[in-house]
């Protein structure tokens, strides 16, 4: 049948030319123009889990602490991680953060605490052990931070800085047990700049009742000129000049502030009272001046004295036991008990404002260690009025003794 049949649709033909490959001819045309990936886009958002929505937060709270951190101000910088460490009590890296803020405020037990719980919430990042040994070499702890450097270093063999601190915290070891220092680099500045610091150490004296003065230093076994007694880093010093008092009083208040170890130190501290010259103050533990012994357990006092309370005593201690130097006048721990003698047994070198104490001629055990606190090379007349600008009433020296005698003779 030679009948006209109706032609095929070709492949041009307008409906396959309307519907694109794949697609579903029944669908509507706003729909068939979308490609699969706008359509996963209409898509209901899936919310984030708390602890996705807290990490970020914590990530733009932190970098604000990273900025106010790298501008200088590590108060507010220690606040922003502070906020971190209450949303997420294990954020390893805020704590590691805030630790570095109460190292370069001199915080040193608050950032002993973040960086042990930094290593707690994170052990497998050794950056905390860095911040541990840091905070433990400024509480004077030296053999911890030596154990705790040479932990960082058999995970990190090559870390310099770690290296350096190494070495510093052995030689402060070896300062603080033996009394072991390099004097001639010390004197004349052949140390790097890091390790001009010197270590505290108690030397073979302690404190005692001493008749008619209170408390004092003797010697605990016989020694011979020369031998060191004690070294003693200021817990406050400044410039002598208008002002010194009262930047001693601020200072000893701060140091206070940042250490329980420092406060109940400082509370300890000789000043002039009616206790102190009947000889009833308490002799403190030496165990005060050996912070490289410390196991770490000191808590500030509870109750707290008052601010008021407190600046009262440390302005008593500046008054009865600053030390003044050539261009500075300081606080110094132990030997604050050092008795005024115009016959001096002891001598002191002030190093950068390292305080070092040695015999000036041989002693014998219990035998009571005086300094001079003022040129003594005066007759006795003119030294007695020196002595009282220092608070002592009747220097009860033997020279002194021995003069007024001489002088009484003489006037008869």
């Amino acid at each position: 049948d030679r009948r006209a049949r109706p032609a095929r649709p070709s492949r041009a033909s307008p409906v396959h030319a309307a519907t694109p490959p794949h697609t579903n001819p029944t669908m509507a045309p706003e729909a068939v123009k979308k490609s699969p990936v706008g359509i996963v886009a209409d898509l209901p958002a899936q919310k984030k889990k708390p602890s996705e929505i807290r990490a970020e937060k914590n990530e733009a709270t932190r970098e604000e602490g990273n900025a106010l951190f790298k501008a200088g101000n590590v108060t507010a910088a220690a606040a922003k991680y502070t906020e971190c460490i209450d949303s997420d009590p294990q954020d390893a890296l805020s704590l590691a953060n805030r630790a570095e803020c109460y190292l370069r405020a001199r915080q040193f037990h608050l950032a002993l605490r973040d960086a042990d719980a930094a290593r707690a919430a994170d052990p497998a990042k050794p950056k905390a052990l860095y911040k541990r040994a840091m905070a433990l070499n400024g509480l004077g702890r030296y053999p911890e931070a030596v154990k705790t450097l040479k932990e960082l270093l058999a995970v990190e063999p090559e870390d310099a800085a770690a290296k350096n601190a190494l070495a510093e915290c052995e030689m402060l070891t070896q300062q603080a047990f033996m009394g072991d220092y390099n004097m001639p680099a010390l004197l004349f500045g052949r140390l790097a700049m890091s390790f001009r610091r010197c270590a505290d150490y108690v030397g073979p004296v302690a404190v005692a009742p001493i008749p008619e003065k209170g408390r004092g230093v003797v010697v605990t076994k016989d020694v011979k000129a020369g031998d060191l007694l004690c070294v003693s880093s200021p817990l406050a010093v400044a410039p002598l000049r208008a002002g010194a008092e009262m930047a001693l009083i601020q200072g000893l208040v701060a140091a206070a502030a940042r250490a329980p170890a420092d406060m109940k130190l400082i509370s300890c501290l000789p000043v002039e009272s009616d206790a102190a010259k009947a000889g009833e103050a308490p002799v403190p533990d030496l165990a005060l001046f050996r912070k490289h012994l410390s196991k770490g357990d000191e808590t500030f006092p509870d109750p707290m004295p008052s601010q008021e309370t407190f600046a009262r005593h440390c302005a008593a201690v500046v008054k009865t036991a600053a030390v003044r130097n050539a261009t500075s006048v300081g606080v110094y721990a132990l030997p604050s008990f050092v008795n005024h003698g115009c016959a001096p047994n002891a001598c002191k070198v002030v190093i950068g404002h390292t305080l070092f104490l040695r015999a000036a001629r041989d002693m014998q055990k219990g035998e009571e260690v005086v300094m001079k606190y003022f040129e003594v090379t005066s007759p006795e007349p003119e030294r007695a009025a020196l002595a009282k600008r220092f608070g002592i009433d009747a220097c009860a020296c033997q020279r002194c003794k021995l003069e007024r005698v001489g002088e009484a003779e003489a006037a008869a």
